[in-house]
């Protein structure tokens, strides 16, 4: 059950997302921050899939680092009304994108996971995140905010990128931990394992939130009394 949930419940959230993007764009005009986002989950799913057939997946990380850097930095800047806010969001991913150069290209990465990089983007995307949050304040409309997709969308990044921030920030330091032979034991691999796996959880908690929403919009608005 572990190896299930530390191997393929991340691809699995990806085709989740995936799919509820697609059926709330059913029928609907599909706008351009929407095909960014089904192009990010389709790429980000098969680059995760691919991930867990690799004995050592640290390049796909390197690469959904600068995906999902540049992909939920285009969303933003298209959902963002403000233009300092837009501008914040281009600093933001411009500062992603050279560290991804520099780290990467430049001075080659550690063949271990980025928790530096990881860190930086996931404090990025919650600054995004928390502009969208005000702007929806402070622009009330009469639209119900339940009824909202964008709404629930970006409360399903934020339960990820909050929650995943530690395990981002700490998971090179547990990696290096136990390499040593004398520690590299099955015990140590299962709890890294188990650490990843509460990752995958909160990222699969996120792309349920999201179906709901889809579901519950499409229920609500098909609803005699909506």
């Amino acid at each position: 059950m572990l190896n299930i949930i530390s191997d393929y419940l991340e691809p699995v959230s990806y085709f989740t997302y995936l799919g509820s993007i697609l059926s709330y764009s059913r029928n609907r005009t599909l706008n351009f921050r929407y095909k960014i986002l089904l192009g990010y989950y389709f790429i980000g799913g098969v680059l995760l899939f691919i991930a867990t057939m690799l004995t050592s997946n640290i390049v796909i990380y390197d690469l959904m680092f600068l995906l999902t850097s540049v992909s939920l930095g285009v969303y933003f800047y298209s959902t963002l009304l403000s233009l300092r806010k837009k501008l914040i969001t281009i600093w933001i991913c411009s500062t992603e994108v050279i560290y991804y150069v520099l780290n990467n290209i430049v001075f080659k990465s550690s063949p271990l996971f980025d928790s530096t990089g990881y860190a930086i983007l996931s404090t990025g995307i919650v600054i995004m995140i928390f502009m969208y949050m005000h702007q929806i304040l402070t622009n009330v409309s009469d639209e119900s905010l339940w009824l909202n997709f964008e709404f629930w969308f970006v409360a399903s990044l934020m339960i990820y990128f909050l929650g995943s921030f530690i395990i981002f920030l700490t998971f090179n330091y547990l990696t290096r931990k136990i390499l040593p032979d004398e520690l590299y034991s099955l015990e140590n691999r299962h709890l890294l394992d188990a650490v990843w796996g509460v990752h995958n959880v909160l990222l699969f908690l996120g792309s349920l939130l999201t179906l709901g929403s889809v579901l519950w919009i499409s229920s609500h608005k098909k609803s005699p009394s909506s």
